[in-house]
């Protein structure tokens, strides 16, 4: 995550978490509300915010890891419809 504009390489761990948090809510906010996305089966708010706010605070890890866990936990629209062309 260390690749994103929001990770502030000087700040300790308890302010990046905070930022993470903050990151998060307002991407899960973005999924559901404006594109309305719905959750996987057996997913809720708490449990995607919780996994977004750990690959966030994570600078390990990449992108594309969030990427997949995003799939992992949010179904989109028209998700799979291409494959159905």
């Amino acid at each position: 995550m260390r690749e994103l504009f929001f990770w502030n390489s000087a700040a300790d761990e308890q302010i990046r978490r905070a930022a993470a948090k903050a990151l998060a809510d307002q991407i899960d906010d973005t999924f559901i509300r404006l594109r309305r996305a719905a959750y996987h089966q057996g997913v809720d708010s708490s449990a995607a915010r919780f996994m977004l706010k750990t690959c966030l605070s994570d600078g390990d890890l990449t992108l594309t890891v969030l990427a997949d866990k995003v799939d992992e936990y949010y179904k989109f629209r028209r998700e799979g419809y291409a494959e159905n062309e």
